[in-house]
């Protein structure tokens, strides 16, 4: 932000999750991953049973290695968890109450290079202590418009 003189913010929840289902643009009628194989779009667990996860990365993938989704956002699911500006709640709902927030752990969407394949939903969720450091945890930035 200091050097770019643009506000940016870890999403919430509802905004990662609206931007993971890939549809909302204009002429934009796919959810982000294919009924076929998950892998085609998304970097999961070499092991998942699945050819396609065999893409050759054992860990992270580079950016924008596979697909896009309607949106044209890469690796929404899988290759690293990422972290929300959610502070965790029993039961995650969008709009918890501040008495039932923990902040000391945040919500982390997307599933990463360890996940399997074949625990994929329409949101891979979790949570993990703030302070934590993991080499499958990994951030998205959004830029504030004015």
């Amino acid at each position: 932000t200091k050097v770019s003189g643009h506000a940016y913010a870890l999403p919430l929840a509802a905004e990662w999750d609206y931007a993971a289902l890939g549809i909302g643009a204009p002429g934009v009628q796919a959810a982000s991953l294919p009924a076929q194989s998950p892998c085609e779009a998304a970097n999961f667990a070499e092991g998942s049973g699945d050819p396609a996860c065999a893409d050759g990365f054992p860990t992270t993938a580079p950016v924008a290695s596979l697909r896009p989704n309607g949106l044209g956002l890469h690796d929404m699911r899988g290759n690293v968890w990422e972290w929300l500006d959610d502070c965790w709640t029993p039961g995650f709902t969008y709009k918890a109450k501040p008495s039932e927030s923990d902040c000391r752990r945040r919500l982390l969407r997307g599933g990463s290079w360890s996940s399997r394949a074949a625990s994929l939903s329409d949101q891979l969720n979790g949570w993990e202590l703030a302070a934590k450091t993991k080499n499958a945890i990994g951030f998205r930035l959004l830029r504030k418009l004015p």
